[in-house]
């Protein structure tokens, strides 16, 4: 009988888990602008406490917090948008200096022999097909941009609720104080792991940017921009957020430059990922390539392109809720 009422209790559960997914599938548009929120909360709080320090009261903390975050996301997206557009504009041009170097390259025509024909490349890489990838991106840009003002909301009243779940997880400890502990143990991770992951983010973005400027490749800060987001996904972002930089590399300053600038990722990439965010956050805060693989798959598939940007932190989320149990806690190390 109890192993009747076992399984169950195990489907029960798997069924729950599958209404709720399938719920959250259908509710996308209310929960991302949401989690958004939350993220942008937990980034922007020690700029409130800062504020604070400084004897400024809550609500006015909050809202000058929010204009700081919004002004520095306006300024970095003009540019970014700005950039994006002229390499749409200059796509032809590309295209066909990609062709001309293609060309120049020293015993193209050994690739024959091995099956590889850059006839066939050139006509997948087509200078209209360049260009209609660059409108569908300018078109999820703009969608984005228009879900802007409700996150900006929500995460207002977040952080002007903080001090009063504070004060209710302070009551409810003098009744329990396992779970309280455990609430404040998860938060404080969660905490550590956006702010770092954020900044070291930014980090690598100035630097690919700098360095790119420097190297004197076109849409640095485009690629500064790419290169920021991207590096929330361990191993496959970094990898991806290269390949439009050395392309345009490639393409307009040729094959020498194109190497330098893939060597030039190669080594901020290893110095950052596997040097100085092991040190900062700590070895307990990885995921396995497989991991953020699959992650990218099913938030992909639950949340859409959103869901894709924010795989790696909801995961990393989820990792840090089951380290933090003993029931859970083999879930931490599948995903390590």
């Amino acid at each position: 009988m109890k192993t009747i009422d076992y399984h169950n209790n195990r489907l029960a559960t798997v069924a729950f888990v599958v209404i709720a997914l399938a719920g959250i599938k259908a509710s996308s548009s209310i929960i991302i602008p949401f989690i958004f929120s939350l993220f942008l909360a937990v980034i922007t709080m020690p700029i409130v406490n800062v504020f604070k320090r400084l004897k400024i009261p809550n609500g006015f903390s909050v809202v000058l917090s929010l204009l700081f975050v919004l002004s520095f996301m306006v300024v970095v997206g003009q540019f970014f948008y700005t950039s994006l557009k002229t390499l749409i504009s200059n796509s032809k041009e590309y295209y066909e200096m990609f062709v001309v170097t293609l060309n120049t390259l020293p015993h193209i025509d050994l690739f024959s022999n091995y099956g590889l024909s850059f006839d066939v490349l050139k006509e997948q890489i087509s200078a209209q097909k360049l260009m209609n990838f660059g409108v569908d991106v300018l078109g999820v840009l703009s969608s984005m941009t228009a879900s802007t003002l409700l996150v900006f909301i929500i995460t207002a009243f977040m952080l002007l609720e903080v001090d009063a779940i504070k004060s209710k997880v302070q009551k409810f400890s003098l009744k329990n104080t396992e779970i309280p502990d455990k609430i404040l143990s998860f938060t404080s991770s969660v905490r550590k792991y956006l702010l770092i992951k954020t900044l070291i983010s930014l980090a690598t973005g100035l630097i690919i940017g700098f360095g790119l400027y420097v190297m004197g490749v076109p849409h640095f800060i485009l690629f500064a921009v790419i290169a920021f987001f991207l590096n929330f996904i361990p191993t496959i972002g970094s990898a991806v957020a290269a390949i439009p930089a050395i392309a345009i590399a490639f393409i307009v300053l040729g094959p020498t430059y194109a190497l330098i600038t893939a060597a030039f990722y190669g080594v901020v990439n290893i110095m950052i990922g596997s040097i100085i965010e092991p040190r900062f956050m700590g070895e307990n805060l990885g995921l396995s390539t497989l991991a953020v693989f699959l992650s990218l798959v099913f938030f992909g598939y639950i949340l859409g392109t959103s869901g894709m940007l924010m795989a790696i932190p909801l995961t990393m989320i989820i990792k840090i809720a089951a380290d933090k149990s003993d029931r859970w806690n083999w879930l931490s190390e599948v995903l390590r």
